[in-house]
């Protein structure tokens, strides 16, 4: 929807998908090292009993990296299971240079900022979200049922979402972000129609 100052307003929901996707690399990272850990275990066990030779420097790193994969993808899911039972959500109010962020634990505001685009790490799109990075860590999630066609592509262009020849955006594909001020095409599309304002950088112009 768009606010009576002319942005895009988006409400996102902190839910399970979110989080999941959000902690993914941290997931994946993890349950690779566990299988490593494991997969060595196994195998030092095997030769060992095998041939009758044991290699306590082998066995012992195998068991650490299984122990530090174990005690890590339990935190990342502990983390996961926790933030969801918070019942928080973002609300992002989305101007032409940069986006101002609420977040929200239930009907309480328990932090905003003012997030703008050329300063992100990068962006995804996924088949739910729109996923601002303001680092390696932390995103900024952006719920796109509730979004009109017009404004998902208003969205990816402020986030600078790559393109395929087609117009088409490849799901999971990003790159960091751009200053779109002086995009013609991009101001008519936010510019409230009722008022035919913007705002920019906290400056409002009329039209």
């Amino acid at each position: 929807m768009l606010t009576d100052k002319g942005a895009i307003r988006v409400n996102s929901p902190y839910d399970k998908k979110m989080y999941v996707r959000i902690n993914l690399k941290n997931i994946i990272s993890s349950s690779v090292c566990l299988l490593i850990g494991v997969g060595g275990l196994i195998a030092s066990i095997v030769f060992g009993a095998i041939s009758g030779e044991w290699d306590g420097f082998i066995i012992g790193g195998c068991a650490i990296i299984t122990a530090l994969s174990v005690f890590l993808l339990t935190v990342v899911l502990v983390s996961i299971k926790k933030g969801v039972g918070l019942n928080k959500r973002a609300q992002a109010d989305m101007f032409l240079e940069y986006m101002h962020v609420s977040e929200y634990s239930g009907d309480e505001k328990v932090s905003e900022e003012r997030v703008y685009y050329n300063s992100l790490l990068k962006s995804v799109e996924t088949k739910e979200y729109f996923l601002a990075y303001i680092n390696k860590i932390i995103a900024h999630p952006i719920f796109k049922a509730d979004l009109t066609k017009e404004e998902i592509n208003t969205v990816r262009k402020l986030l600078n979402l790559e393109q395929n020849d087609d117009g088409e955006v490849p799901v999971g594909s990003g790159k960091g972000a751009v200053m779109l001020s002086d995009d013609e095409n991009l101001r008519e599309i936010i510019i409230s129609p009722n008022k035919k304002t913007y705002e920019s950088a906290g400056d409002s112009e009329e039209q």
